[in-house]
């Protein structure tokens, strides 16, 4: 549960730099600081999900006795959709625009999903 929950805190700080990036610089047309900061994400969520995938098969029986099975699944899909964002180019655009996306608040969006459902397995494993 340890590991789970470092992780989940290392989910939390990287969506608060996604915030205050996203926040910050929404509505610049080329932003180089966002895209370090998209990649850089897209290659922490890829190892967590790597690291998460493989540790639920080891614990597979202690995930199916408590229920946790579909939650976990879940989650894996979460990081697996958030380290898959492809954009050709990482736009910053501001949080309501209509025609400049903002990367940064979609793949936060994935990340605090994510995060979301792993505190939802350690939740049910303290108990």
């Amino acid at each position: 549960m340890a590991t789970l929950e470092r992780i989940a805190a290392d989910l939390g700080a990287a969506a608060a730099a996604v915030d205050e990036k996203a926040l910050a610089g929404g509505g610049a047309w080329y932003d180089w600081d966002a895209d370090d900061l998209f990649y850089g994400n897209k290659g922490r969520l890829y190892g967590y999900y790597v690291i998460l995938r493989e540790l639920g098969r080891d614990m597979e029986p202690v995930l199916r006795d408590r229920g946790l099975g579909r939650v976990w699944e879940q989650m894996l899909g979460s990081l697996a959709r958030a380290a898959g964002l492809q954009p050709r180019v990482v736009a910053n655009g501001r949080p309501d625009g209509q025609f400049w996306p903002n990367h940064l608040l979609a793949q936060g969006y994935l990340l605090l999903l994510a995060r979301f459902q792993l505190y939802e397995v350690v939740n049910v494993l303290q108990k």
